[in-house]
């Protein structure tokens, strides 16, 4: 059977005998059948799951209409046990579990196979699709290339996608960098260069740290921003680039320009036209469970949930960049399809300073708010045993369980 669809989910089986095994759900249907054999077998999109002789079941999953979720149903008269409730056909959720005799079977919800991090700014598609100038803000790591990389593609623009750090080259290259330059412009100027700026013709050039040049190449990409038209260095010649230009920066520009980093008229040229701002990645918790649904899929992998909410309290100061940094490391030193938490993860919550403490006025949380994500950190920390939180936290185990699920944190462990 071909698949006929992009998306698709994934379960963990966790068998009787043997490993436990993450599988791809990319088949219209799937039949899961109790047998007699001492490992699990997959027969096409027949998998077959040792058991018992009372225990026998036959089931199957297959997706819904709107090709978004999954249906089970069992084909015997044996009911199927979902979170320890008995039916014979229900909709799967996420991290459902059901019993299929002494199986488990883990359910993760489908991920677009071509799916990416898609930021959701307002009209985004109708800016993309325009010829305007953007400025993106955001600290390291938050992606400002992959969204420059984004509104390229969303914009049809038939050219080249050009990326250029300007903090990676000295004051004095940079104009050349951008403009080109004649043979014998400078010293070292052996030939004639292709600047940035006509590489990108027709396309998008993505001047990254903005912040990073001096006023008299601002002036320069201000003249360029007003009529598209530039000499390189040494040249009498003017030429035309129908380039459009994003920029980047990892400072907020009101605050460069009260610290006169940068021309009065360079930051309203900018700041005046579209402006996208990216939340770190401590602030923007939903973005973290798109990561990891979309390395589920990508790495056939399953994260346990309590993980999850472990990472959604950490600072991440390198923003998505460390975070999918930190989960590729996990993979590779897994020796399981479930990641769990382990030292790698503790190492890290040790090493990052707080977020809670970074007090800025926007930034302010009520004191119940920090109790509770407080506890949560601690419970993570102390490998999930609850015993040991009441002790070093001089509190009752009923208290902390209590805190627990007001803050929606699963609770893994009972007490010891």
């Amino acid at each position: 059977m071909k698949n006929l669809f992009k998306e698709k989910g994934i379960c963990n089986l966790k068998p009787m005998f043997g490993r436990s095994r993450a599988i791809k759900l990319n088949r219209i249907n799937y039949e899961l059948k109790s047998s007699n054999e001492s490992a699990m077998r997959i027969d096409n999109q027949v998998i077959y799951l040792p058991t018992t002789k009372s225990q026998n079941f036959h089931i199957s999953i297959h997706r819904t209409k709107d090709e978004e979720n999954f249906i089970i149903e069992s084909l015997s008269e044996n009911p199927i046990n979902i979170n320890n409730k008995y039916v014979f056909k229900a909709l799967l959720h996420s991290s459902d579990k059901v019993l299929l005799g002494y199986n488990e079977l883990f359910f993760k919800p489908p991920v677009s196979c071509t799916d990416k991090l898609k930021y959701n700014f307002k009209n985004y598609d109708d800016i993309s699709k325009s010829d305007l100038s953007i400025l993106i803000q955001g600290e390291t790591g938050t992606g400002k290339t992959h969204l420059a990389k984004q509104i390229h593609e969303s914009s049809n623009r038939h050219g080249h996608f050009i990326h250029l750090n300007l903090s990676a080259f000295s004051s004095s290259l940079i104009e050349s960098e951008l403009f080109g330059h004649k043979k014998g412009a400078f010293t070292g100027a052996i030939c004639d260069k292709q600047g940035a700026i006509v590489a990108a013709r027709e396309g998008t050039l993505f001047l990254d740290e903005i912040d990073s040049i001096d006023k008299n190449i601002q002036l320069k990409l201000l003249l360029f921003l007003d009529d598209k038209k530039f000499r390189p260095v040494g040249s009498e010649v003017e030429k035309t680039s129908n380039c459009r230009i994003v920029f980047a920066s990892g400072q907020k520009f009101n605050k460069l320009l009260e610290n006169n980093i940068i021309r009065r008229d360079f930051y309203y040229r900018i700041s005046s036209g579209v402006t996208w701002n990216i939340k770190p990645l401590r602030n923007n918790v939903i973005m973290i469970d798109k990561i990891v649904n979309k390395f589920e899929y990508d790495e056939n992998v399953v994260f346990d949930k309590s993980l999850i909410n472990f990472y959604k309290n950490l600072n991440w100061p390198g923003n998505l960049r460390q975070f999918i940094g930190h989960l590729k490391i996990k993979k590779i030193l897994s020796n399981s399809n479930i990641i769990k938490h382990c030292e790698l993860d503790l190492r890290l919550d040790q090493n990052e300073h707080n977020p809670i403490y970074d007090i800025e006025e926007n930034n302010v949380i009520p004191l119940k708010e920090l109790k509770t994500k407080y506890v949560a950190d601690v419970y993570n920390a102390l490998g999930f045993n609850i015993s040991h939180v009441s002790k070093k936290l001089d509190i009752s185990t009923n208290t902390v369980r209590s805190i627990l699920l007001k803050g929606n944190n699963l609770i893994r462990d009972q007490v010891a």
